[in-house]
């Protein structure tokens, strides 16, 4: 009897330890192969991705336009805006990550940009042209973010904003606390890999920002 509880125990301690965690770890997997996928790619450019490393086990949890909405008006955390392909994205990412190892910080939110967001351009008789709709969802992250946004570059209208990526939120309980676009000022090419003075740069930016919503995340430690 003795060693059929200790079998169940067993199982029942390896459901938690993978099924549990399954979306986990599914996400760090997708969001490694999908970064590392196209290192030595070239665009339709001719440029060549910047490349990336990323660890199997790492704390990236995808969510979707809404779930990003909640967290800002609801929770505390470090969201991460941007995508794959983005050069500047390629160079941030691995200071974000590492940044997230010197901090208490246990997850970190990733939301692809894109397919997400709309397209303008000024036409030639001055007026703004929508070449592509941005979601319900976008529409919506404009609106929250509003105040913390870059206008949209080309339009000569200010009140107009985008979300520039990569774009590093810090929440706590529903208050945007701080936010950061791009990498470093110093860097003018993204298909340059940031030097070490420059990750060092980028990597106390973001290690500040998760400072400030640290005491407010559970972690594998406790609350």
């Amino acid at each position: 009897m003795k060693k059929i509880l200790c079998c169940l125990m067993i199982m029942v301690s390896v459901f938690c330890l993978t099924g549990c965690n399954e979306k986990t770890t599914s996400d760090a997997l997708k969001f490694k192969n999908e970064y590392e996928s196209l290192n030595g790619q070239k665009n339709d450019a001719g440029k060549t991705y910047p490349e990336v490393k990323i660890e199997k086990n790492n704390i990236v949890e995808y969510v979707d336009e809404a779930k990003a909405l909640d967290i800002l008006n609801y929770k505390t955390g470090i969201i991460y805006m941007g995508y794959n392909s983005c050069p500047w994205c390629r160079n941030a990412v691995p200071v974000l990550l590492d940044a997230a190892k010197k901090s208490n910080i246990d997850k970190i939110y990733y939301l692809d940009m894109k397919e997400i967001r709309d397209e303008k351009e000024l036409g030639k008789d001055g007026k703004i042209v929508v070449k592509k709709e941005g979601s319900k969802g976008y529409q919506e992250l404009l609106v929250r973010m509003y105040d913390f946004l870059e206008e949209y570059d080309g339009l000569q209208d200010s009140s107009i904003k985008r979300i520039y990526v990569p774009f590093v939120v810090a929440v706590k309980e529903g208050k945007i606390l701080s936010v950061h676009a791009d990498t470093v000022y110093s860097q003018t090419d993204p298909y340059q890999v940031l030097d070490k003075d420059q990750k060092q740069e980028l990597k106390n930016i973001y290690v500040e920002m998760m400072q400030s919503v640290s005491d407010g995340l559970c972690t594998e430690k406790g609350c």
